[in-house]
């Protein structure tokens, strides 16, 4: 696992001189306008393949929930379902097999599928499935082993051969990319440490976030200015993943004009620095560190 990572974050909400002079930095609390999280990847037994054909089996194995505070569900795990390359083919079918030691709430979330795709899963019967954006057909199987290689044993007995197997001690998040992937063998062979950016296990988690703010005027004219200072990162599994620092922008809440933001992104050690504006309209400057790498 990565090890955590510390961030402070200074978020002045006008350009103009007297708006710096926020209160004392401290603990930003919950009506503070910044979230902090924390994503560590995990790593453990697992393989995939490319099987071709109309069909695709993936097999997610779970040891424990790292419950997420934000969520009402201290034992929800959500999974993250992504085509590799749309449009997705219309014949290929796909089937979950979710097992866990622990019962589990499992949440599948389907980004840029067909809507009329029905995932046939099969989940261990001490735990529960449902879906946004995806149809399912769930039947639960009292005797599904959870063992890295009885449980690739058993899914090869069963569906004849599997996609990706991703077996991890615990974490809260799961990613799996959809579709044939031609650069994957042409069999899944249980690897004692697998780890891949298509088929990946992350722990996600709220950070204290040092900060402060100030309410935006109305009259203001002058764009909203955001500090974000960050001291440290984890680094990446085995050095394969680079370590990536994402800001999201979120739009508000109701109709609004155009924003216009400025973004300082300031890092104490080298980072990638991602930021998102899904939904945002306008206008937006970021400025980043000499050490640091930018991408939108």
């Amino acid at each position: 696992m990565a090890p955590s990572a510390g961030v402070n974050l200074l978020f002045p909400s006008s350009a103009r001189s007297e708006a710096l002079q926020c209160s004392v930095p401290g603990r930003a609390g919950s009506p503070h306008p910044v979230q902090g999280l924390l994503e560590r990847f995990e790593a453990g037994p697992g393989c995939a393949a490319r099987e071709p054909g109309n069909q695709e089996t993936h097999v997610v194995a779970l040891g424990r929930v790292t419950g997420d505070p934000r969520l009402p569900s201290c034992s929800q795990v959500t999974v993250h379902l992504k085509p590799l390359s749309p449009p997705w083919p219309a014949l290929r079918s796909v089937r979950l097999l979710l097992s866990s030691r622990l019962p589990v709430a499992w949440w599948l979330r389907a980004e840029a599928l067909p809507p009329g795709l029905l995932l046939q899963v099969e989940v261990s019967s001490n735990s529960s499935v449902r879906a946004h954006g995806v149809g399912l057909s769930v039947h639960t199987v009292r005797s599904l082993p959870f063992r890295p290689r009885a449980l690739h044993r058993w899914t090869v007995k069963h569906h004849g051969s599997l996609s990706s197997m991703t077996h991890t001690a615990q974490g809260n998040q799961v990613y799996i990319r959809l579709g044939e992937d031609p650069t994957q063998p042409a069999v899944c062979q249980l690897q004692s440490m697998f780890l891949s950016h298509n088929y990946i296990v992350s722990d996600l988690q709220p950070q204290e976030v040092q900060g402060c703010s100030r309410p935006r005027q109305a009259d203001r004219t002058g764009p909203e200015v955001h500090v974000i200072k960050l001291h440290s990162s984890g680094s990446g599994l085995c050095g394969s993943l680079q370590v990536e620092v994402v800001v999201s922008l979120l739009p508000p809440l109701g109709k609004s004009k155009a924003a216009r933001v400025v973004l300082i992104l300031s890092s104490s050690v080298p980072v990638n620095w991602a930021v998102v504006a899904g939904g945002v309209r306008g206008h937006v400057t970021v400025h980043v560190g000499v050490t640091s790498l930018f991408r939108v």
